[in-house]
């Protein structure tokens, strides 16, 4: 076979490549295409912490997340490899890299904005707008960098199979390491920002360096500097601000393992509310002056829980919050073992929400971890563990609920709080919840607490479910209770409204099927819906 002949053009060419790789040492391009594919998964799990106050961190938001991710990887590497056969050169490959580092930088100048746009839509599209916008330039431009590595490395078709599965394996080490160290190290101890900055900075340094070798010392400089000449401009929303009278102030703010912890005062006249918020959705409510519960639900889990076991002596209480629900029991003279998944949230709550800490003990670990490995009885079992609005799908499932009857005393009750609708057929996921608790014990009992008293909110609250083996008491006993006058009149409307959810197409939840997070997705964007109006952009886009 005759061989081709190489035109001047195609000398020029290889004589380029040639030269651009005697200049670019072949370490350096493996240890490029190692550091994007760990700024690739950096973008992607800081998605998840950057949307998340504002839209939650639920299934729905990390499928907008990994899709976004995919389809803007996808799409550079279609344009890699377009590149890489056009303009296949180092400058491309370093350029590409240092606009990517810039957009990377660019997340925090403009993510309040997005966010604010966005949530107008909805958590689903919503999530989908705001992360596409926020995040697939960066994603498409680091996609183009292993095409064009792939045309600099491989200097014939020999070997060719070699070199782009030993590029690909490091760019994919790359996105092993970025994934551990961004979730395990970098975001539980520095703010987004701060990881956004270093993502940046990394993608910038293998310009400058790069230009550095080309002799290119301004250019080098400049990408340097970007990094530093960008954070003063970031936008930072005021801690304290007043509306309608009222003065908000942010006096804690956290990252944390399972979401952005945020504790406000909320001065309104003579009274200052603390409020503690995971990732943007309230969890505790407390009068600052009395240590008193805000929140009528809370009241509501410790009555019920006394009302069906008034001679309760042990308590095990699943999610901590402000401590609140657990401090009560306590007073009691209930001991209680407490299980929190979030360290931060026990340091919170001791230091900001008077919590004394557990007079039994405190597991710092997955709830379903402490109660498949327990030995120990408990007359009252509470469980309210959310992660925002998001309740854990894996805590609502029959295997869950028949390990939490092993450890109930004969007597025992178990004490559930669910956020959802009432009636209509946005009840689905809570009717489903109801019936799955039937599959374990003899008696399940529902009470409702709205979350407001505007009418689009009259089915709308809490919904607390008992769940026990015994005949109940009748009249069931009202234990007193020293409660907040903002929350008495709520409260006795919550214990008065006994009531059965229906049963009609209602799911049993197992460990194999649990579409909970599907059929509440309408009662999770009602409740962010209304803690937005609440809190506004000021305080969600802290």
């Amino acid at each position: 076979m005759a061989k081709r002949a190489l035109t001047p053009q195609r000398a020029t060419s290889a004589a380029h490549r040639g030269a651009e790789r005697a200049t670019l040492p072949g370490w350096f391009l493996y240890l490029t295409v190692f550091l994007c594919g760990h700024a690739v998964m950096m973008v992607e799990i800081l998605g998840a912490r950057i949307i998340g106050p504002y839209f939650g961190v639920s299934l729905y938001v990390w499928t907008a997340i990994i899709a976004v991710t995919l389809v803007s990887l996808t799409l550079g590497y279609w344009w890699g490899g377009w590149l890489a056969d056009r303009r296949g050169s180092a400058d491309t490959l370093f350029t590409v890299i240092s606009a990517a580092g810039l957009s990377i930088l660019l997340i925090a100048l403009v993510k309040n904005a997005v966010l604010t746009a966005s949530g107008s839509l909805g958590l689903r599209l919503g999530a989908l707008t705001s992360a596409f916008l926020l995040f697939s330039v960066p994603l498409l431009l680091l996609g183009v960098v292993a095409p064009l590595a792939v045309k600099l490395q491989a200097s014939s078709l020999l070997g060719l199979g070699g070199t782009v599965g030993r590029l690909y394996a490091v760019s994919t080490l790359g996105s092993v390491i970025g994934s551990i160290d961004t979730g395990f190290f970098l975001i539980p101890h520095l703010a987004v920002p701060s990881v956004l900055a270093l993502a940046a900075a990394v993608l910038l340094a293998l310009g400058a360096a790069y230009w550095g070798m080309r002799r290119s010392p301004r250019a080098a400089v400049a990408l340097l500097l970007l990094p530093a000449m960008g954070i003063p401009w970031w936008p930072s929303p005021s801690a304290t601000f007043t509306r309608n009278g009222v003065t908000w102030k942010v006096i804690d703010k956290r990252e944390s393992p399972y979401g952005v912890i945020h504790v406000l005062d909320i001065t309104s006249g003579a009274q200052t509310s603390r409020i503690l918020l995971n990732d943007g959705i309230g969890q505790s409510a407390m009068d600052v002056a009395t240590g008193l519960s805000l929140a009528p639900y809370t009241y509501g889990m410790e009555l019920l829980a006394l009302r069906y076991q008034p001679r309760a002596k042990r308590a095990l209480a699943v999610g901590l919050g402000a401590g609140l629900l657990s401090r009560g029991l306590e007073a009691r003279g209930i001991r209680t073992d407490v299980v929190e998944i979030n360290p931060v949230i026990l340091e919170v709550a001791r230091r900001l929400f008077s919590y004394p800490g557990a007079t039994g003990r405190t597991f710092l670990e997955d709830a379903r971890v402490t109660i498949q490995r327990s030995q120990e009885r408990y007359d009252i079992i509470s469980l309210d563990a959310f992660l925002g609005e998001i309740a854990p799908s894996h805590l609502l499932t029959r295997e869950m609920f028949s390990a939490i009857d092993r450890l109930l005393s004969q007597d025992g009750v178990v004490i559930l709080n669910l956020p959802g609708y009432r009636r209509g057929p946005q009840s689905l996921a809570a009717a489903s919840l109801q019936a799955t608790l039937r599959q374990v014990f003899a008696q399940v009992d529902v009470y409702f607490s709205p979350f407001s008293q505007r009418p689009q909110d009259a089915d709308f609250g809490n919904l607390l479910f008992a769940a026990y083996r015994h005949e109940p008491l009748d009249p069931l006993p009202t234990p007193q209770l020293t409660v907040h006058p903002s929350a008495q009149a709520a409260l006795r409307n919550l214990l008065a409204s006994r009531f059965r959810l229906p049963t009609e197409g209602a799911l049993l939840l197992t460990d194999d099927y649990n579409p909970i997070d599907y059929y509440d997705l309408a009662a999770k964007e009602a409740f962010r819906r209304r803690m937005q109006e609440i809190l506004g952009a000021n305080i969600l886009l802290q």
